[in-house]
């Protein structure tokens, strides 16, 4: 059986033909490797898309943008805006240990059974800071991202 595979790696069409069945591993190698180029891509297209308001005027952004978290002033008297962006996402799950006793001595333990805790978390934090001189003409956009993670035991 003929298969010819089409995909579409960061706007590049690669085509594979195979005969047979292909294997997992080459599934999901092409799959990952499917994933991380099109999380590459869309983050450059967001930086590119940001960056292009350079020279634009600041008033514009916020229109397009919407309100921002935050703003101020800079030393040299132009606008400083940020748009923050926190999400926190939880995993895992926690089963309480126990024992199992003898109904007839309730000394004698039959079995017993730790606690297993394989709960975590991590903070993901994004902000657009983006710089306006006293005109506010826009001439920064820069980016900050902050991991935590953060573990429940």
């Amino acid at each position: 059986m003929r298969q010819v595979l089409l995909y579409m790696i960061t706007g590049i069409a690669i085509t594979t033909q195979s005969y047979g069945q292909e294997t997992e591993f080459q599934n999901s190698a092409m799959e990952r490797r499917y994933q991380r180029d099109k999380g590459f891509a869309e983050g450059k297209r967001i930086s590119f898309n940001q960056s292009t308001w350079i020279g634009a005027k600041l008033s514009d952004l916020i229109a397009s943008w919407g309100k921002p978290t935050s703003a101020y002033t800079d030393e040299g008297g132009g606008r400083v805006i940020l748009y923050e962006r926190t999400s926190v996402y939880n995993s895992g799950s926690y089963v309480p240990g126990y024992k199992v006793v003898n109904a007839a001595n309730p000394n004698q333990v039959i079995e017993e059974h730790d606690a297993i805790d394989t709960r975590q978390s991590y903070t993901d934090y994004n902000a657009t800071r983006v710089h306006a001189d006293k005109n506010d003409i826009i001439t920064k956009i820069d980016f900050v991202i902050d991991t935590k993670d953060n573990l429940n035991r």
